[in-house]
């Protein structure tokens, strides 16, 4: 999706497991008015958590990764206008 302008990435770190930050993510995105976007096709369980929300023409992708070094996890957070 290249079709808006602009797009933007930023990389998060937190001392948080990858359920803790989806949990975090859904609750924050819901409260701001986003709504969540489910997979047609659920993931494999051995995926990365990934994240999807709309919220007018605006659009954000949240891939969550653990940090097995620090024993949390990153977020990947892209976002972009559609």
């Amino acid at each position: 999706w290249e079709a808006g302008e602009p797009q933007q990435l930023a990389v998060y770190w937190a001392p948080r497991s990858e359920t803790e930050l989806q949990a975090h993510y859904r609750r924050s995105l819901a409260a701001g008015g986003w709504s969540i976007v489910e997979p047609a096709t659920p993931l494999p369980p051995d995926s990365d958590p990934v994240i999807t929300a709309e919220k007018g023409q605006r659009m954000v992708v949240i891939v969550l990764s653990p940090d097995v070094e620090t024993r949390g996890a990153t977020a990947a957070v892209f976002h972009s206008d559609r």
